[in-house]
């Protein structure tokens, strides 16, 4: 799943979409600090995800529910038509039993909740892509 960096080990690299930017930061920086992979870039909605995603065609989409111009159900989408094997996280405050059944529909590998503590998010990082 991760690709070749510079040096020819491989390496991961992760997009962060969510309209709030505290959210944004807070994510960058537990990644940085918890996580051998690079953030490739953050945006804040999911119109621009699918755009960085063409851009730098990261291995990991970390992308909120709820967000303006295009939502990260249909972000999820897009991604998975141009490139299937990137796994895509939904971080929500939404998420439930049901919003995971909800969420495969739309391409999504794992929900985790906003309010659960960093450490789930990281396990999703982590965690291979589940066929």
């Amino acid at each position: 799943m991760a690709r070749k960096g510079f040096e020819g080990k491989l390496s991961s690299s992760i997009l962060i979409a969510d309209d709030n930017s505290t959210v944004r930061a807070a994510v960058r920086s537990f990644i940085k600090q918890n996580v051998d992979a690079e953030v490739c870039a953050e945006v804040e909605n999911g119109a621009e995800a699918v755009e960085k995603f063409k851009q730098f065609h990261p291995n990991i989409v970390i992308l909120d529910f709820k967000m303006p111009v295009l939502d990260g159900l249909r972000a999820a989408t897009q991604i998975k038509r141009l490139e299937p094997e990137t796994k895509i996280i939904l971080f929500t405050m939404f998420a439930s039993r049901q919003m995971e059944n909800y969420a495969q529909i739309f391409g999504v590998d794992e929900v985790v909740s906003k309010s659960d503590n960093g450490y789930k998010l990281l396990a999703a990082i982590r965690n291979p892509v589940r066929k």
